[in-house]
């Protein structure tokens, strides 16, 4: 088992040599890895091992970005993989009513003594 993980990282440690440290955009087949690498993860798929790998090839993308390339990742995190705005205005439209609702008729804990206030009339 030990020697595995030896081989794999000696393998990572030649990967990395070959790419270069210079930093780099984010376009043509990178583009594509990362957005395959973040729907793998979105996904989910497989145990908490695999998720973990993934996170990690993930970070090692993004640190290997520039400036712009590091703007585009998150860019593509905030707009594909963020929540739909639409969707959460009509969520936010059917809770506000019986939140206001809920608000009017309970009494406000840091009424210890009686208040003019109706919220806080018993």
């Amino acid at each position: 088992m030990a020697e595995g993980m030896v081989v794999r990282g000696l393998r990572r440690v030649r990967t990395l040599l070959a790419e270069g440290s210079a930093p780099r955009g984010l376009e043509g087949r990178r583009l594509v890895r990362v957005r395959d690498l973040l729907h793998e993860c979105a996904s989910g798929i497989g145990g908490e091992v695999s998720a973990r790998q993934r996170a990690g090839r993930l970070a090692e993308a993004y640190l290997r970005l520039n400036d712009e390339g590091r703007a585009t990742f998150l860019r593509i995190v905030a707009t594909e993989f963020g929540p739909d705005p639409q969707q959460v205005a009509r969520r936010m439209q059917s809770i506000r009513p019986r939140s206001a609702a809920m608000r009017s008729g309970l009494p406000s804990p840091r009424c210890a003594r009686p208040c003019a206030r109706p919220a806080c009339a018993s």
